[in-house]
């Protein structure tokens, strides 16, 4: 009677999230136009049904793909008197929504998950003192486009801690992850930023947005 009562009490969904490092790796015409890999962060939260393994979440990447520093005088007044650093960055910002099948239990849960979302492409500047690289003087949005993505992933959750039965502990256990993703993205406008970036000439390239998303982190039962 015990059991039953406890079984009864347990909940039909359950939490998971990972965050991690990740690598954009542009391919095809992105790839050519790009000619840079794309550093960042890969994120995801999701309910997992339980008896079942089937899920639903959300998956988040960050990137940036191109940068450049020029040291200028702060203004015409002062010369080179007082000099700060223009900061230029290219970067893509994909969110997705996620439904994925992976087994609740298992030392190592691989899974599979299909993605659907979009891509935020955008080019930023900002004015920051040259010795505290925190002090930004101000910023700007140099240019940015929207497109549709999706694409398809697999990965492994290697189990590094498990809770006993009667743990009080929110998180059910914790995992190494590592993921791996192709994203299919369509058209879209972009800044190619490299170092000795022109403002005043500035590059627009245009192509399909695939990419490659390799990762490595943590993720959490719950």
């Amino acid at each position: 009677m015990h059991a039953q009562s406890q079984d009864a009490t347990e909940s039909p969904v359950t939490a998971q999230g990972s965050i991690g490092f990740a690598l954009g790796v542009p391919t095809g015409a992105f790839n050519q136009n790009v000619e840079n890999l794309g550093y960042g962060i890969n994120a995801y939260i999701g309910a997992e049904f339980a008896g079942t393994p089937f899920g639903i979440g959300l998956d988040f990447s960050f990137f940036t793909f191109g940068r450049s520093t020029r040291n200028v005088p702060f203004s015409e007044t002062v010369g080179g008197a007082v000099r700060v650093d223009v900061v230029t960055t290219s970067s893509i910002v994909q969110p997705h929504l996620v439904f994925r099948m992976q087994p609740d239990e298992g030392v190592v849960r691989p899974y599979l998950e299909g993605l659907f979302g979009f891509k935020y492409l955008f080019t930023d500047t900002r004015v920051q003192d040259e010795r505290r690289e925190r002090e930004e003087i101000a910023s700007s949005r140099n240019f940015d486009d929207f497109t549709l993505s999706g694409g398809a992933g697999a990965g492994a959750d290697i189990r590094l801690l498990h809770a006993p039965p009667n743990a009080e502990t929110p998180f059910r256990g914790i995992y190494l992850n590592i993921g791996f993703q192709y994203v299919l993205g369509r058209e879209a406008e972009y800044l190619y930023v490299s170092e000795g970036y022109d403002p005043d000439n500035p590059d627009i390239r245009r192509s399909t947005t695939n990419m490659i998303v390799p990762s490595i982190g943590i993720s959490m039962q719950f």
